[in-house]
This record gives structure tokens, sequence and C-alpha cells, in this order.
């Protein structure tokens, strides 16, 4: 059974397949004969009935409107538009009455605009509401009306401005119709991926409205990379007549490098096939990009569960972590004095960043602030070029006490730098009312994006306007050594430095098993020259990598060649008095390799280190020599 998260709308959509029409109206001929059109009801086109604020300009033919914004303020737009008598004497079945709607819904300061369809089977003396509707941008408002099989009615489309100067409300290409058989129309489908690392797995989900009078509870799912093609028969739906809902299926698609064409057909709405299949399927596309591996890149976000437009950084922040999980590091900056995420000095230095203007907003790698969606074209860039140095973490963690203590190394620096500073933080996934770990309840986010108006925004658009999220991620929780880092050093090309920051004591109610220490090397113009993250637990399985003693951390001291290695490394090493050297081998992502104990050495010596236990790929190697500490970077290539 496939979660549903249904939306709230109740209005909606698109052709259908009909077997008989008992009445129509396009307007082409102008307000038909015997129609009474109330106050600031009008005739004409998009290019006579717009205004600056109310522009119905996708409608390219004739049709009825009341422009509230075009008549200024203070005039009331208020009315309706009615109809002539409607024979329906003849329709037994179902009946769908629709029509072509715009209506922004803007409710302007405050003051409620409304557009509803009324009905009477008394010649207009009494008046019976059947429809009101939200927002719709020239999209069809459909709604039962079996009720008047049989008889003569009166339709009135009624617009109410609020008392305010408002925005309006326009109709077009009515029709009342059997209803149809189950169809359903695809309205969007989004892969989680928009650009993604080679070997990475994205998943989708997608959008589709039930156009039939028939409560929507199973379709079938067809998903196509252009070579290989899987369907999925989805069942536990309950998408209720002309309303819209999500769908998902177990299918992910494996992102190759380049252009990756995904097509998604839906079908056999409840088990029945239909007819007109032209609107059933949609495209999304992934760009598989080669990142380099070690090149990470600093994307902090300042949110606010108080935001309401925030969902959209939360979408984008998801995305590329999950996208580019080894190379993009993301961190949620809470903001709110009733935010209970809140991290009052991390915050306070996004908002006093220049140019910094609202939220939600992101500050990329320290050097500028864009919108959250904007972070794709140069995250990209960057994960995909060789990095100036490589970053490693290291801790200790007293479970005892849960003081943390974190290490963050620079090596293998490209060029001599004349200041290299230090920054880490910490971060939380998962984040619920409670704490992580306590299982409490899920606090709310204010959503924006509820009702699906505004597009597909990563399934909040099927959330409620307070939304319940499954947890908040990426979610700060300390800033260590300054918003612009510590301890500034000089580094020499090939050389490295690193920093031990303070211990600090992580809070009972964060757990640590979902906590990543983020660790950020900063240059002399405040811009990140490189940055990596790393879980808690890998961390501490590395262990502290430098003292506050710079003495012990001498990368001159011991060599790597040939780099890249087919097979055989050799180290040498120069030490002036007998010292054991130990050789901990970690991959790209942190994980210990292996652990390797290379002997006794004095004087100028040459160590052999096989790296047949080693597949393609970068490995950071991290020697202790006697009480020295040596990091060097070697390829794998065989």
């Amino acid at each position: 059974m496939k979660k549903t998260l249904l939306g709230v709308l109740s209005l909606f959509l698109v052709s259908m397949t009909v077997s008989a029409q008992y009445f129509t109206q396009d307007f082409e001929g102008g307000i038909p004969d015997g129609w009474t059109a109330e106050n600031a009801w009008m005739y004409g086109t998009a290019g006579s009935l717009g205004s600056a604020y109310f522009n119905p300009a996708d409608n390219t033919t004739s049709f009825m409107c009341v422009n509230d914004d075009g008549l200024g303020n203070g005039v009331d737009g208020s009315g309706r538009l009615i109809t002539a008598p409607i024979d329906l004497t003849a329709a037994t079945g179902q009946l769908l009455l629709r029509h072509n709607a715009y209506f922004i819904n803007g409710d302007y300061q405050g003051a409620d605009e409304t557009a509803k369809v009324f009905a009477s089977e008394d010649a207009g003396a009494t008046w019976t509401e059947i429809q009101d509707l939200t927002a719709l941008g020239w999209d069809l408002a459909n709604v039962e009306v079996t009720q008047y099989g049989g008889k003569t009615i009166q339709l009135a489309f009624e617009y109410i401005d609020g008392d305010q100067w408002n925005y309006g409300y326009c109709i077009d290409d009515i029709e009342i119709i059997d209803a149809p058989d189950p169809d359903i129309r695809v309205d969007y489908v989004d892969f989680k991926c928009e650009n993604a690392a080679v070997g990475e797995t994205s998943s989708f989900y997608g959008s589709i409205t039930n156009n039939s009078l028939e409560t929507l509870t199973s379709i079938d799912v067809s998903v196509s990379d252009g070579t290989n093609t899987t369907t999925e028969t989805v069942t536990g739906l309950n998408i209720a007549p002309f309303s819209f809902g999500s769908f998902t299926t177990d299918f992910e698609a494996e992102v190759a490098e380049g252009a990756n064409q995904m097509a998604v057909m839906v079908s056999m709405p409840n088990g029945v096939a239909e007819t007109d299949m032209s609107n059933n399927s949609a495209n999304d596309v992934i760009n598989g990009v080669m990142t380099v591996e070690g090149a990470g890149v600093l994307v902090e976000e300042a949110t606010g569960t108080w935001c309401t437009w925030c969902p959209r950084g939360t979408y984008f922040m998801d995305r590329y972590s999950d996208c580019f999980s080894d190379n993009f590091v993301g961190v949620a900056v809470h903001n709110g004095a009733n935010d209970p995420m809140l991290v009052s000095d991390y915050d306070a230095e996004l908002r006093a960043f220049p140019g910094f203007t609202g939220f939600p907003s992101v500050i990329f790698n320290k050097t500028n602030i864009i919108d959250p969606s904007e972070i794709g074209a140069p995250s990209v860039d960057i994960m995909t070029t060789a990095p100036m140095a490589y970053v490693d973490i290291g801790a200790s963690f007293d479970e005892a006490t849960r003081t943390l203590t974190v290490s963050v190394e620079g090596s293998d620096f490209a060029q001599d730098m004349s200041e290299v500073k230090f920054f880490a933080a910490l971060t939380e996934n998962g984040v619920t009312e409670g704490g992580a770990s306590s299982g409490g309840t899920q606090w709310t986010q204010t959503n924006a994006y509820s009702g699906g108006n505004q597009g597909p925004m990563g399934g909040f658009e099927f959330l409620g306007a307070q939304a319940v999220v499954d947890g908040y991620n990426h979610t700060a929780r300390a800033m260590m050594g300054g918003f612009f880092g510590t301890n500034p050093v000089e580094v020499t090309a090939g050389g490295g430095a690193g920093y031990i920051f303070s211990s600090m004591v992580i809070p009972a109610n964060q757990n640590t098993e979902n906590m990543y220490i983020v660790g950020a090397l900063i240059d002399n113009n405040n811009n990140v020259i490189n940055v990596m993250q790393s879980s808690v637990a890998d961390a501490v399985e590395r262990g502290l990598f430098v003292t506050s003693n710079k003495n012990l951390y001498d990368n001159t001291l011991a060599q790597v060649f040939p780099n890249p290695v087919n097979e055989v490394a050799f180290i040498q090493i120069d030490v002036d008095v007998v010292s054991d050297v130990t050789l901990d081998v970690y991959d790209m992502l942190g994980r210990k390799v292996e652990r390797v104990n290379l002997g006794t050495v004095v004087g100028n010596t040459t160590l052999d280190y096989n790296t047949s236990n080693l597949t393609n790929g970068m490995y950071n190697l991290h020697l202790t020599v006697g009480d020295k500490f040596v990091s060097k970077k070697i390829t794998v290539v065989k």
C-alpha cells in the first residue's frame, strides 16, 4: 500500500470523455439572450478586461468577467451573472457542471473575495449554493448536479469583493454533461534529483487529479528510463472526485552521466481502462554529473517553523543532500523566539551577513546570499572541480558526560595560503518535538505551498497550512569557532594544518546517532576553501587528528610515492628518534578501511604499503610516527 497525501481542493480539471451534453455556452456571441449581468459583470477579451493586478491573459477567446481591480478603489464589484432557464428534463443519469474559471482568491488586505455558483429550481425565487471556488488560473471547476436531472434550472455565478478593492472572477465555456467514466489526469511528476552525482538513485512522486464522480483508490504506474520500463499497481489511494492527490512507487532511478530522460505513465483508474489517455503521462530529466571525491560545498539556510515560504528551503536542501550525498553539506539555521530549534548565535550571524533580506535564503559557501531554488548550478560547479585542499574530521565523545570534542584538519593544499581558519558546526537529522531520541510528536511548519496553487514543492503542496513533517533535517545544533572560523595559520603548498575545538556537552534531548559534524576551511577573505561532514560515530572512530600543540602535527615528516599508485606505495619517513609507525587508511566518506602496523623506524627510512585491499579511488592515509601525526592523500588506480 502506498501512502497518499490528499490535497484540499475540491475543484479542477481537464478534458474528459463524455456521452451527452445538455447545456453549453462559450460567450463567443456576447452576453447570451435571457441572461442577466448584474453590476460589474462584463463581456470581452483578455485585452479589454484585464488590468495591472488582475490579468486573465491565458484565455484567447471571449468570456464574462468581473475585474474588481480594474474598477478602482472604493467601487463595489459584487454581483451575479444569471443564466436563462436550462432544460435538463431529458437528463436521467449522473450530471456534471463544469466551467473554465479564473479566480485569484487574493483576499487583498484580508478582505475575503469569493466566487460561488448557485442553482435555482423556481425561476430565481430561491437559490442553493452548489460550489465555492478556491484559486484557479483558467482551469476547469467541476461540481456534480445530478440532483437537477429531469428539471429546468437557472445558474448564478456570483462574485463578492469583501467590501474591499480586490481582484475579480472570470468564467468561460460552461457545460452540463453526463458524468464521465473513471478518468485521471497526471498533473506533474517530480523526481527527487534535478541534478545528481553519477551512481546516486532518485525516487519520485507525482500529482494526479481524479476527474470523475467516483473516489479514486488504485492506479497502475509505469516508469521508463529510456531503456527499461517497470509497472506497479498503486493501491490505498483515497482521492475524492475532482480532487488531486499524490502517488509514488518503489521505483528509484539509478543516475547515469548526462541527461537521464524519465517518463511516467498512469493508467487503469480503479482497474478500469480509460478511452482517452492523452493526459496520463509526464516527463522529467535528471542531469547526472561526475563529482570530484572530497570536493564539498557548504549551504547555510536561514529558516524557521514560522516562515510561510521556508518549505522551499527544506525541499532544495533535502534534494541536494540526497542527490550529492558525498559532496553537499547543508545546515538549516532556525530563527525565531518561538522556533524550538533556534541556535541564537548562529541565527544572528546569518541575519548579519551582508545583503541578507529575509527568509528563506541561503548563504552559499560563505560568499553570497541566494534563494534556495538557486543552489543547483553553483553547487555542481564546485562539486565537479578539484578542491584547493582536503578536509578531514575527527572527534572524541564521552558517553557518560555527553562531551564532544571535534578536530578539523586540512591537507594537501594546492598552493601557499597566508591564512587558513577552521570552522565547525553540529547538525541533526530527523528532529521532532522532544528530541529525535524521544519519539516525540512532530512540530508543524507554516506552509504557503498548501493546496498546490504554487506548484510542486517536494510534497508540501499536499500538506496543510500548518504542515506536519516527518522530521527536520540538517538542523543546526551548534556553531564552533565563529561563523568565519578561528585559529588562523599559514599553510604551504602540499602541507596541512588542523585545529581542535573546545569541547561541548550535547543536550540529552539531542540524538548523537543522527548527528553530523561539519568541518570547513576558511580563507583570508572569509570564503570556504573546502568543506566536508561526518557522522559523529565515524568521526569518533577516526579520533582526534591534531592536538593544541602544533609541533605534533608535521606533514613534512613523511612522503608517499608514487601517486597515483597501482599496487605498492612507498612511505619515506625521516625521524631523529626511534619511533613506532601506524597507518590508518580512510576512504573519502571517512570510513576506516584498514589499520596497518608498519613497525619501528629511525633516520631516513622507506616503508612499503601494499594497496591490494583497496579499490580504485582516493584515500586518506593517517600516519602516526611516535608522537607525530602525518596526513597524506593517495589515489589508487588499478
